[in-house]
């Protein structure tokens, strides 16, 4: 299936690179308060959370479509390629997380535990999605 950039994840993840950026000059500038950052940053989480999961569920709808259609070569190399994107994820994030930590050592303690909390929830939502992914695939 030939997706346009439009709807590719790549372009997900420059929007809201692109939304964490303004926030972040705009609270440099003095226009937003740290209280504001604050719950800005946490919907906008929330946000990217939210499209993922929608995107999933469109995905798997996708996928079951083609089962459907007979196209079992594709989906196959579908499948490969969310598997290797799925295990690249759940190296990477678990040492983005130790990075955070380090880079954020003496910093106050909630924002961390805040991060470590959401890097732990992706991290596990991937790992079940691949272990779901690998149990399909057998």
């Amino acid at each position: 299936m030939n997706r346009s950039f439009w709807t590719s994840v790549q372009f997900l993840c420059i929007c809201f690179t692109g939304a964490g950026l303004v926030l972040a000059y705009l609270f440099s500038k003095g226009a937003i308060s740290p209280r504001q950052l604050g719950p800005a940053v946490v919907l906008l989480i929330c946000a990217l959370f939210g499209v993922i999961v929608y995107r999933g569920g469109r995905t798997r709808l996708a996928k079951k479509l083609t089962e459907f259609s007979g196209d079992d070569i594709s989906a196959t190399t579908a499948t490969v390629k969310a598997v290797r994107r799925l295990q690249a994820a759940i190296v990477a994030l678990p040492l983005f997380l130790v990075l955070g930590l380090w880079l954020g050592k003496g910093e106050p303690l909630t924002p961390r535990l805040i991060g470590v909390a959401i890097n732990l929830c992706i991290t596990c939502w991937f790992i079940i999605l691949l272990r779901r992914l690998k149990r399909g695939v057998k």
